[in-house]
């Protein structure tokens, strides 16, 4: 199985050109035909949590077609940050995109507290099967939080993956985590980051990959885009810039 982890700069609220940045980088994935592909935390719209729900009504008139074409093209399941509609906040959510371009979304379901202002929390999980084998999604903060580990622990996963939006630092302080949840569980675990400023801080990259050993497999550069390629049969990464 492969998996694309696209670690990327968001303009804040500029959904066109952030549109269009994630369009160059599955162009980029056609010649390696991933399984999934994976983007940082709000990606769409950027970290911004003040400006999220006003986003919902022009994220909703953005033409997504592209984005569906290529979960055809790729054979690829397409998971894409953006804040969705909820009761009376936005959700911090990933839009996902299957291969048969049926579409449903996940919401991140638990909130750090300086979030609660701006969202509302997410109800369901949701886990991918893709060439038999079943990927749980995260968002940021939720995927330290002792309730997703033991969700981790009775549902035992082939995979997690991690959309985050973090600092170099707090992105750093998380591997010694993510390596023994890893471990503890036998699971491969992916961390999504983005780069640049969002918010009041700046995001730090790293996107990392670590295998069922705990053993980190690759990382990207703090401030630079790019994709890392896993391979989970061939235990491999590959960066592609």
């Amino acid at each position: 199985m492969n998996v694309a982890l696209v670690q990327l700069q968001a303009q804040p609220g500029n959904l066109e050109y952030n549109l269009a940045n994630h369009l160059n980088w599955l162009r980029k994935l056609i010649p390696f035909q991933p399984n999934l592909v994976v983007f940082p935390e709000l990606s769409l719209s950027g970290y911004e949590p003040s400006l999220a729900k006003n986003l919902l009504e022009p994220l909703n008139q953005l033409d997504y077609s592209q984005i569906e074409e290529f979960a055809t093209q790729l054979n690829s399941e397409i998971w894409l940050g953006l804040p969705i509609p909820g009761l009376n906040k936005s959700k911090i959510g990933l839009r996902i995109t299957k291969a048969d371009e049926t579409l449903t979304h996940y919401a991140k379901r638990f909130l750090h507290a300086d979030e609660f202002p701006f969202f509302e929390q997410g109800k369901e999980s949701y886990t991918a099967t893709i060439k038999n084998k079943t990927i749980k999604p995260t968002i940021c903060y939720e995927t330290f939080t002792p309730q997703i580990a033991e969700e981790i622990s009775n549902e035992q996963p082939d995979m997690v993956i991690a959309s985050v939006a973090k600092t170099e630092e707090s992105c750093l302080n998380s591997f010694n985590y993510l390596k023994k949840l890893a471990t503890k569980t036998s699971l491969g675990l992916g961390i999504v980051n983005a780069i640049g400023p969002n918010d009041s801080y700046v995001s730090g990259g790293l996107t990392s990959f670590f295998n069922t050993a705990g053993e980190q497999l690759g990382m990207l550069p703090y401030n630079k885009e790019g994709i890392l390629l896993i391979d989970t049969l061939q235990n491999t990464t590959k960066i592609i810039p």
